[in-house]
């Protein structure tokens, strides 16, 4: 959390390091002690891929208190193929800006009703489209109802997988008139 993102920078400024930051690799944040670790922290971070290679390779976006990005992951092994790259996995994560959570979208409640414990894995699905996978995109689609009226639709891009956001933000046009 960067507290001087507008303005200047005041004499209580000191460089932010990796002890500064909540480990939310694992951590849920789910008990008061997590809560209250993430809470006096300057932030959080996730580790990646468990020594797999995964990287970051395009910039992120955050919308809505949520963050998109997108990861890749080389194969394991490489074999000869007529000088074409290996396609590798990719990624999308989609957590929580506050605290690294991941984003249900697809919420499976069990037969009791209960909704299940978030993991560490709920944070990315593997991409459809195998390879390098782009930077996350937005759309905004004006759509017309039934009734005539106008609004805007929030999508999400990753290359040419979309996916329109139910919860966004919804945008309509407003206009500004000066009575001189």
């Amino acid at each position: 959390r960067d507290p001087f993102v507008i303005g200047e920078v005041d004499d209580s400024f000191s460089t932010i390091t990796n002890g500064d930051l909540f480990d939310a690799t694992t951590d849920m944040v789910d008990t008061d002690a997590s809560i209250d670790n993430l809470a006096s922290s300057s932030g959080w971070y996730i580790t990646l891929g468990n020594g797999n290679g995964e990287k970051v390779l395009a910039p992120a976006i955050t919308l809505n208190g949520e963050i998109f990005f997108t990861t890749y992951t080389p194969p394991l092994s490489v074999e000869n193929s007529n000088c074409a790259p290996p396609p590798g996995e990719g990624r999308l994560y989609r957590v929580s800006l506050f605290n690294a959570t991941p984003v249900l979208t697809d919420v499976v409640v069990d037969g009791d009703g209960d909704v299940p414990e978030p993991s560490e894995e709920d944070r990315a699905e593997v991409l459809d489209r195998p390879g390098i996978p782009s930077e996350p995109t937005v759309m905004f689609r004006k759509v017309t109802d039934e009734d005539g009226n106008e609004s805007v639709e929030l999508i999400h891009c990753e290359g040419t997988e979309c996916e329109q956001l139910p919860d966004a933000i919804r945008m309509e046009e407003t206009y500004w008139r000066d009575d001189a």
